[in-house]
């Protein structure tokens, strides 16, 4: 497998690591087998590429960080059942990955239009997460966050209403805590004032 080739193709916005002891790690949408891929070279500089979820589909905009003992992290968006949600993964040795999903709004879901809105690549790569771990080990993510009211697709009109927010999620305890920081301004505004104007803004 030519994994540069992979990941330039991914259709999706890849991350990459490079741990103290010169190691590479990468994260990325396979988009053919629609499946988020973590890959490193091992001591011989071969490349080894294993899935976070084997079973389930998807992992666009994935981003990864490392911790104190090389240990990838990763923050990716998984389609579930049509609604896009966050999922956070880490790796416990090859091959062997714990996958927890972020608990949210299960209706609106997080990370996307809500649930009338396409998931297709060109919304995927739109919308943007971070992760970091804390020197004890307790993950720290924010992601972006959207959601309209029904009628705002295909054609926005002035009495579309949405959201866009930030959301913060850290596990303390064994338990996600999530929080949304402030709404923006343009909540429960229109569109925009064109007469066709694009659906939304791109996140």
């Amino acid at each position: 497998t030519n994994i540069l080739d992979e990941v330039r193709e991914s259709g999706a916005r890849p991350d990459m690591e490079i741990a103290p002891d010169g190691s590479i790690h990468i994260v990325y949408w396979h988009t053919i087998e629609d499946k988020v891929i973590y890959t490193y070279q091992d001591g011989q500089g071969v490349w080894q590429r294993e899935y976070l979820d084997v079973t389930n589909s998807n992992g666009f905009v994935s981003e990864m960080t490392l911790d104190n003992n090389q240990i990838p992290h990763v923050v990716y968006m998984e389609n579930d059942n049509g609604v896009a949600q966050d999922r956070y993964a880490y790796r416990l040795g090859p091959d062997n990955w714990v996958v927890e999903a972020i608990p949210g709004n299960q209706v609106e879901g997080w990370g996307q239009y809500g649930p009338n809105a396409p998931l297709v690549a060109s919304n995927k790569v739109q919308h943007g997460a971070d992760i970091l771990i804390q020197a004890d080990g307790t993950p720290q993510i924010i992601f972006f966050d959207g959601w309209v009211k029904d009628g705002a697709f295909p054609t926005c009109t002035n009495s579309s209403e949405y959201d866009f927010q930030l959301i913060q999620a850290t596990k303390i305890n064994g338990q996600w805590l999530v929080n949304p920081f402030p709404d923006v301004v343009d909540i429960h505004e229109s569109c925009g004032t064109n007469a066709t104007p694009f659906p939304l803004p791109n996140g």
